[in-house]
């Protein structure tokens, strides 16, 4: 009799654990992971995240948002390459947006590969042409390039649309650029 409480309270025990840990217990397929995923992102734990939207792409291998976001956690892990693939991936698969591009053209930066990113910040500026960051984006690439002409114009044209207007921090950024590039223009 004692043996049969116990194991009748352990089956209570697993019952209850599963239902509390629903989430992960009854994630049967891409959407369930994908949407986990980004619970997982708000709540700050990247790792946890990249884990749902690998097995996303696992369960749907053509999952475009998936690809998407792991390819942000890949950035935010500082895994840029892998982080390029993923944005180049779900680019492939019709997620073709100036926020994509973006993201793309953000980790080429972190890679130093500024024709790269030159060109995925060009597409998303035609995508979106108002997009602040964008061309405040492009501009430090040109400015790493050398080519401070066209720095300064991105730089004037992200000020223009707003970029530092709302947010000191970056205010403080685009000053401190405009200010390089004036210092080297002179010289």
């Amino acid at each position: 009799m004692f043996y049969r409480r116990q194991i009748t309270k352990i089956g209570i025990f697993i019952v209850l654990a599963l239902f509390f840990n629903i989430g992960t217990a009854f994630a049967e397929n891409a959407e369930d992971y994908f949407k986990q995923g980004q619970a997982a992102v708000n709540q700050g734990d990247v790792e946890k995240a990249f884990s749902y939207f690998t097995k996303a792409i696992e369960l749907k291998s053509d999952y475009a948002d998936a690809y998407f976001f792991r390819g942000g956690t890949y950035c935010a892990l500082q895994k840029f390459e892998q982080g390029v693939s993923d944005f180049t991936k779900a680019i492939e698969l019709k997620h073709a947006d100036a926020v994509t591009y973006g993201f793309r053209g953000a980790a080429y930066l972190k890679l130093n590969n500024y024709s790269q990113a030159i060109a995925d910040f060009t597409k998303a500026i035609e995508i979106k042409p108002d997009g602040a960051a964008l061309y405040y984006s492009r501009s430090l690439c040109y400015f790493y390039e050398k080519k401070y002409d066209k720095a300064s114009d991105d730089l004037n044209q992200a000020e223009t649309l707003g970029y530092g207007q709302s947010d000191d921090a970056q205010r403080a950024r685009l000053l401190e650029l405009k200010k390089e590039i004036q210092g080297v223009s002179k010289s």
